[in-house]
């Protein structure tokens, strides 16, 4: 049996021992029956590592286990995709809560990315994704992108179609990340999800492994004061001793004439400017140009109350960001956006105002934004969606979703 004690150190799963734990299938499904938190996360990586023969044995004590909080759901997703019949995740789909539908998704994503699929799966996918959209007509939370995602990475030709119905139906909906995977499809299939997928597991979830923390160097000797210098002796002067140096006055430099008017303007002009032929300083970084974004097609498919709320919330999230952070908005990580948007914003608007900041038309404005701002805006695009996660997890707390 694995205890926390064999997989985990501060609380936190260990790489090396998931690695080389092998138990026999049996006890390991004894132990994810009553394993929770980070231990039942370390207890599906140790599943996903046994072979196929397993199977039989783990999925049935996995499956219970997509419904769980956090990446502990996700880690026993990523067991499933690698050892579950496509069948068996399927069948919790239908009448999963949030959780486990979303993580049924990964791993129904995860075996495409791994094994490939068949037609059949193509057509139980695109249920799936017209059932979520017909939840948020019914003003039920969807997961629609889920599923498209799953539809992207087997390179469904529907996916286009159906991205596009998804926006229309769920005003929640992450239309970053909805057209990100239409675009994906269009071009074939989803690569960067596949990747994703089947990366190795330590680089997935290295954000919730354990890691040593770095040695201290050794600290120096502390360096020995300088002796105080002597005080002079009272009494006459040694005979022995030379004479003191004399003093003699510095000789004072030459005043030059005061400039002449024309010369003293040039000089103000010059002034702060480099030395003629030295190179000048790297400029700083362009305001956002939000004339040219109300322009932009990423604006032009945002709906009117989206459109003028991005333009009256992103130059005060510029303004803020130059006050609070220092830098320039496209130049904040995700980390920096979520602390501006959650932190600092509450502290300069009204609640009222806060709300209509991060109301979904906002962040879908924002998301735009960040799509039509590119590279500069990867640190915008993936606060949004810090946000959106973490506003997801509060509702769901409070009972609301």
């Amino acid at each position: 049996m694995l205890t926390p004690a064999d997989l985990l150190r501060d609380g936190k799963p260990v790489a090396e021992a998931i690695a080389s734990a092998a138990p026999a299938p049996a006890d390991l499904a004894a132990a994810l029956t009553g394993a929770a938190g980070d231990h039942l996360a370390a207890l599906c990586l140790v599943a996903a590592g046994l072979t196929a023969a397993a199977a039989p044995v783990l999925v049935p004590a996995l499956l219970p286990h997509l419904g769980a909080d956090g990446w502990a759901g996700k880690a026993a997703a990523h067991a499933l995709a690698r050892l579950a019949p496509v069948d068996a995740v399927a069948a919790v789909v239908p009448d999963g809560d949030l959780d486990t539908r979303e993580n049924a998704y990964a791993a129904l994503a995860g075996r495409i990315a791994l094994q490939g699929s068949d037609a059949s799966l193509a057509d139980r996918l695109a249920g799936f994704v017209e059932a979520e959209i017909a939840r948020a007509k019914a003003g039920r939370t969807s997961l629609a992108e889920h599923a498209l995602r799953a539809l992207a990475v087997l390179g469904d030709r529907r996916v286009g179609d159906l991205a596009q119905l998804i926006i229309e139906a769920d005003r929640f909906c992450d239309r970053f990340e909805v057209n990100r995977i239409r675009k994906a499809a269009a071009d074939g299939r989803d690569g960067e999800t596949r990747s994703a997928l089947i990366a190795p597991w330590a680089e997935q979830f290295a954000d919730h492994l354990f890691t040593a923390p770095a040695p201290k160097a050794p600290e120096a000797a502390p360096a020995k004061p300088a002796p105080a210098p002597r005080a002079p002796m009272a009494g006459p002067r040694s005979p022995l001793a030379p004479p003191a140096p004399m003093k003699t006055p510095a000789a004072k430099a030459p005043v030059p004439p005061p400039p002449a008017a024309e010369d003293a303007l040039d000089a103000e002009d010059d002034a702060g400017l480099p030395p003629e032929g030295a190179p000048g300083e790297p400029g700083e970084p362009a305001p956002i140009d939000w004339a040219a974004f109300a322009g932009s097609p990423q604006a032009a498919a945002l709906k009117p109350t989206e459109k003028q709320i991005v333009t009256q919330v992103g130059p005060l999230l510029e303004e803020l960001a130059a006050r609070a952070i220092g830098i320039p908005l496209t130049e904040a990580s995700d980390q920096e956006i979520v602390a501006l948007m959650l932190q600092v914003l509450p502290q300069a608007l009204p609640p009222q105002h806060v709300q209509a900041v991060l109301s979904p038309p906002s962040l879908n404005g924002l998301a735009a934004l960040a799509a039509w701002l590119g590279e500069t805006g990867t640190g915008l695009a993936a606060g949004v969606k810090l946000i959106r996660a973490q506003m997801q997890a509060q509702m769901r707390r409070a009972g609301i979703i």
